[in-house]
């Protein structure tokens, strides 16, 4: 897993917490701090991550990595969407904005 104060971090023990679970609930776990070097471990069969889809979706394609889909456990995160204040393109970005919203 990410190193404390880790964005993803958080996420995950959010969510671990809304399950009564903590990270010391695993038989073990390890802290790295840089996401390379977490999909290289697990793509070495050396263990499971919990990581952003985005982040792996080419090693998903290509079968390197596989998913695992749990039971009973959601992960909901706020996402900011930020943009320069009085930006020429203030209308595109919120056109986008209500697009994403929309499809949520």
């Amino acid at each position: 897993m990410r190193e404390p104060g880790s964005g993803t971090r958080d996420i995950l023990e959010h969510a671990l917490y809304n399950q009564n679970l903590s990270i010391y609930d695993f038989k073990s776990h390890m802290v790295i701090g840089n996401s390379s070097a977490i999909k290289q471990l697990c793509q070495q069969n050396a263990g499971i991550t919990f990581i952003y889809r985005e982040a792996v979706k080419d090693q998903l394609l290509s079968g390197t990595l596989k998913e695992i889909a749990i039971s009973n456990f959601t992960v909901n995160h706020p996402f900011n969407f930020v943009y320069l204040k009085n930006t020429p393109n203030q209308v595109q970005l919120e056109y986008w904005f209500d697009k994403i919203i929309r499809l949520r």
